[in-house]
């Protein structure tokens, strides 16, 4: 008999370091989401992985504030308190580091923002239920790829939750809406954006019905029929470009929805904040890696540094030296399209009157590959390696540490609340 859809009722031992309830049934480990050490819960089972059963509560579950919690997988530990969640990211932090034999020095406290309301950029899929004529727009569902049934999102800022609610009813309405596999929303300061993914042409009621979407959220709705190239608004015409601030240093930033920015606007503040303290000052020079649109580059030259920022993406490039035109730091930084996964081993630092440069370095989850070897130059004294994923994080600590570095702070920084990703900053000095 297939274990998918079985109902098992269990004792939750403990929580793992994804948040997850650790039961067992007959011998076999059950992974369970939504539940608390020590409880009674009545669970089904809806995917198996390598031996393990993964299963939701039908009953015994934690009472959180979205309903759709734990069937809807945008969250992962919504049922513990902030601190909780922000211990259990310590600790798998840490265990990762300790399994590459690397202590830090010190370890600073983790920065915490808001807990709802927080989110500025998301995903979601969308499906449409023949039968029933009805149509979901969501995350995934938890172990699973069906889209779970929400109608808000209590994680969403409040102009993407406006947006979010215009589109449940309207996008069951189109024409094409089996033909719309999902919708992109990203949000600025002040304004906000949505992109609808269509695989088939919409029609002129289609684009009609849109329109509306757009009036009634105070929003841009943008189509999109192949790749993020093909991006418009409903008229055809090129999209308009959101914005933020960073009014600790007196920043503003353009970018397209269809950019990289940090979901969280008032953690990515504090983040910049510390890792430009830890990294800038006047006279110093510094090379930013996977700098993006210049998120810390424009800090760190408003705090008298002169920054070099390297990206892989041409168009965040062409992004981050519009920003420094905007903010008027165009003289003291520079940006280059470098696809850092095939830099040589050679970095031609420009002459600077034997200064001691640093680094910073932000890169994807698969951490810095050939790019370490940027960071072993010899007249680099500090990086600060700021990390969205643990893993590539402690492999590359250990790269580092290897090369004569020393891990001296270490802080974590919860950028995605009721989630069990971690973004860390780490500070390495030369020994």
């Amino acid at each position: 008999m297939s274990p998918l859809a079985r109902i098992l009722e269990l004792r939750i031992e403990a929580l793992d370091e994804d948040g997850l309830g650790i039961a067992h049934h007959d011998g076999r480990d059950v992974r369970v989401r939504g539940v608390l050490p020590g409880g009674a819960v009545v669970a089904r089972v809806v995917k198996r992985r390598r031996g393990t059963w993964f299963a939701v509560p039908i009953e015994g579950a934690v009472e959180c504030i979205c309903p759709a919690f734990p069937v809807c997988g945008g969250c992962s530990t919504q049922h513990l308190a902030a601190t909780q969640q922000i211990e259990a990211k310590q600790r798998a932090l840490l265990t990762r580091l300790d399994g590459q034999g690397v202590a830090p020095g010190r370890l600073d406290q983790a920065v915490l923002g808001p807990s709802f309301g927080y989110r500025r950029r998301a995903r979601l899929g969308v499906r449409h239920l023949a039968g029933s004529g009805e149509t979901l727009i969501g995350f995934r569902e938890s172990f699973g790829s069906r889209i779970a049934r929400a109608r808000a999102c209590p994680v969403l800022v409040p102009s993407l939750g406006k947006i979010l609610s215009e589109l449940h009813g309207e996008i069951g309405a189109l024409s094409i809406c089996e033909h719309i596999p999902q919708i992109e929303l990203a949000a600025g300061d002040s304004s906000a954006a949505c992109i609808v993914r269509h695989l088939q042409p919409l029609t002129d009621t289609d684009i009609e019905r849109l329109r509306a979407v757009a009036s009634r959220s105070a929003a841009q709705v943008l189509t999109q029929s192949g790749d993020y190239s093909t991006v418009r608004g409903l008229d055809g015409e090129e999209p308009a470009p959101l914005a933020y601030r960073l009014d600790r240093f007196g920043l503003s930033y353009r970018f397209m929805a269809t950019d990289f920015v940090q979901v969280n606007a008032a953690v990515n503040e504090a983040l910049v904040s510390v890792a430009t303290h830890h990294v800038a000052e006047p006279g110093t020079q510094v090379l930013d890696l996977f700098c993006g649109m210049g998120n810390f580059s424009l800090a760190m030259a408003r705090r008298g540094a002169t920054v070099i920022g390297l990206e892989g993406d041409a168009a965040l490039v062409e992004r981050a030296r519009q920003n420094a035109c905007l903010n008027r730091l165009d003289t003291v930084t520079r940006f280059a399209a470098t696809d850092l996964y095939q830099v040589s081993t050679k970095l031609e630092w420009p002459s600077h009157d034997d200064a001691r440069d640093r680094v910073l370095v932000d890169p994807p989850r698969s951490g810095l590959g050939p790019a370490l070897s940027l960071l072993l130059a010899p007249r680099v004294e500090r990086v600060v390696y700021v990390s969205c994923h643990p893993v590539s994080f402690a492999s590359d600590a250990a790269a580092l540490i290897a090369a004569g570095y020393g891990l001296s702070i270490l802080q974590m920084f919860d950028m995605f609340p009721h989630t069990g990703h971690i973004e860390t900053l780490g500070v390495f000095d030369r020994r």
